[in-house]
């Protein structure tokens, strides 16, 4: 590790020129990238949002008020027929004083006549012939304003503002209510949620709908109609202020959204506000001066909404906006030029470090950099509501020093590269490595006697597989199933020794040695089987592929060396103990087994998890004067 030498030609502008090679494109291919990348970095950051909801500033004057399962349960009429109970519970809330009383439901509208005959058997919905509506009419008329806000979902607004399935044929309040309310007090409903279904940020502007509705083009959002009726003053569209705070919105008009943790604002069922009713007083001292929003409060209605929180109930996505409105804490964001620079300063860091240090040294530092730009943003996320970008600057850093790296080492490891490559096509990797490392390795003889993990695996029925298919097929057939094993085994450090006909034989701690060869085994069979099942459960009928095996594993002491001729050498481990694994191997299908290990194998590995073990005894081994202990390996 250290500093590379100087570049050959030793051009005191070759650092410069490369760093502006690869900082100039990558920077201008991630900006024009970011509105691809932003949905993914979001997704990135939900989780952060968890640890701020628990101490979130609220706005005490926040209530909410649910038709929940006990309001279900104590007013006995179907929710079509609650016309009087939402009336009740508005007018009961007004006359106790309610700042603002929002509706985040939009009662049906029912012929007087059919209304009427149902009265009868549901004393709860007044007698017969009675306005529902007029306790709310009586009770808005003492007031003397506007304190009401009617939610609505109309049918022709902009698209990114989706209402929950089902309402779009339930989208007007009744002729009643409309009178009682007024055109003005009316707010659409609808969430801005993101392409991945999650509502992040929320619309506090008016929109401007297709077509007028009722004699308006534009209606505002509910939370934000209840902010303004709330503290008397508007939020005013050209200069996007509030309370004399100016709102950072983006270019559909959301605000970027900070939820409280579930249960955190206070909330009463229906059920009980229309219980105190009969009792003023109480309802003054829960509700006087509140912002009260009146919605669903049970999964029975599907009003759901996914956030970076999960799943909360759509009056509760309309409170956490109201509040953000009314606190003045919301997610900040970094502006465009800060953005750029930031991007363009991460790239060019990237850059300078895999132009200047070596791979190892240099990939270090980007590591160690992009965990410290992940930890301070989240802290300064907790902190201070600042979200900065996470996935554009990592990718910015990581691939900087990446392409750098590249740049710097192309000419440097032509050769050898080409070396490799071809080497590499006739041993596995981890020989090819020893062998350039060291050429005494070339040698026939002995190299030296080594405990090392040895690992047999065959295919199942290979025999009966031939007799039904071609030999072309058989053929490619093998030849997929190798590379996929091959694969598991060099990811755990094995070496694959040879393969004779469908059987393969890898090493664990040869060429190179293993701390940990046996559990670097057992993974590696684990990983084998699962694949293999992985892989079955889109060929059911097995007609592209194997996919049950046997595999053995043993550990003991080997010699190990180069065998053969000048001509044609091989690296060999010799020695009873790899005798012993394949005998392992093949004891699977009277055990009954599919992975079998030794004694030696399983007091290295029996800590491992996803895992259990099966004994299966002693059992008398060709060679061996004592019986072997074996024991199975199944996944779980």
């Amino acid at each position: 590790m250290g500093h590379e030498p100087p570049p050959m030609n030793g051009s005191r502008f070759q650092l410069p020129r490369e760093w502006l090679t690869v900082v100039l494109p990558l920077w201008l291919l991630l900006t024009g990238c970011q509105p691809w990348l932003q949905p993914w970095d979001a997704r990135l950051t939900d989780d952060w949002f968890a640890g701020v909801s628990q101490r979130l500033p609220l706005d005490d004057r926040i209530r909410l008020v649910e038709v929940d399962d006990l309001s279900l349960t104590e007013l006995k009429a179907p929710v079509s027929f609650w016309a009087p109970h939402f009336a009740n519970g508005c007018a009961a809330l007004l006359e106790a004083q309610a700042a603002a009383v929002g509706l985040d439901w939009i009662p049906y509208e029912l012929d007087q006549s059919v209304f009427d005959s149902v009265r009868p058997h549901f004393a709860e919905l007044g007698p017969v012939g009675e306005n529902p509506w007029v306790p709310l009419l009586l009770a808005s008329q003492a007031r003397q304003g506007s304190f009401l806000v009617q939610g609505i979902y109309p049918p022709n607004i902009q698209s990114h503002l989706l209402a929950p399935p089902g309402s779009q044929g339930q989208f007007r309040p009744t002729e009643e209510l409309m009178s009682i309310v007024g055109v003005d007090q009316l707010a659409f409903l609808n969430l801005s949620r993101d392409s991945d279904g999650v509502l992040r940020s929320q619309s506090v502007l008016p929109v401007q709908l297709q077509e007028p509705l009722w004699g308006s083009s534009v209606f505002p959002p509910f939370a934000a109609r209840l902010a303004e009726v709330a503290d008397d003053q508007r939020i005013e569209p050209s200069r996007r202020i509030f309370r004399g705070r100016r709102l950072p919105l983006d270019e559909d008009g959301g605000l970027r959204l900070l939820f409280p943790a579930p249960g955190r604002i206070p909330h009463t069922s229906l059920s009980q506000v229309l219980a105190w009713r009969q009792q003023p007083g109480r309802l003054k001292k829960e509700f006087a001066g509140k912002i009260v929003l009146i919605g669903p409060g049970t999964k029975l209605f599907q009003d759901l909404v996914a956030t970076p929180l999960g799943e909360v109930y759509g009056v509760e996505a309309h409170a956490a906006t109201l509040n953000c409105l009314l606190t003045g804490n919301w997610v900040r964001q970094l502006g465009q030029l800060a953005g750029t620079f930031l991007l363009l300063g991460l790239a060019g860091l990237g850059a300078l470090l895999g132009l200047s240090l070596a791979t190892a040294s240099s990939l270090l530092a980007v590591v160690l950099g992009e965990a410290i730009y992940i930890l301070g943003s989240r802290w300064w996320f907790q902190t201070d509501y600042l979200l900065l970008p996470v996935l554009p600057p990592m990718l910015a850093l990581a691939l900087a020093w990446a392409l750098a790296a590249a740049l710097r080492a192309r000419r440097k490891a032509h050769d050898e590269h080409y070396v490799r490559q071809l080497f590499g096509r006739y041993v596995s990797p981890a020989v090819m490595q020893v062998l350039l490392r060291d050429r005494k390795h070339t040698a026939l003889g002995a190299v030296g006697k080594r405990k090392i993990t040895v690992l047999f695996s065959d295919i199942n029925g290979f025999s009966g597989h031939c007799e039904k298919k071609t030999p072309e097929k058989i053929m490619a057939m093998l030849n997929d199933y190798f590379e996929h094993m091959n694969s598991i085994l060099f990811r755990h450090g094995g070496t694959i020794k040879q393969f004779v006909g469908d059987e393969i034989m890898a090493m664990f701690g040869a060429p190179l040695e293993h701390e940990k060869a046996e559990e670097a085994a057992v993974l590696a069979a684990m990983e084998m089987m699962r694949h293999l099942e992985a892989l079955r459960a889109q060929d059911p009928h097995e007609e592209h592929g194997f996919y049950y095996i046997k595999v053995g594993i043993h550990s003991g002491d080997v010699i190990l060396g180069n065998v053969g001729s000048l001509e044609r050498t091989e690296y060999a481990a010799v020695g009873d103990d790899v005798n012993l694994g394949s005998r392992i191997m093949n004891m699977n299908k009277a055990l009954q087994a599919d992975v079998l290990i030794s004694k030696e194998v399983y007091d290295k590995v029996q800590h491992l998890p996803r895992m259990r073990f099966v004994s299966k005894g002693a059992h008398p081994v060709k060679g061996r004067v004592e019986p072997v202990e074996i024991f199975q390996v199944i996944p779980i």
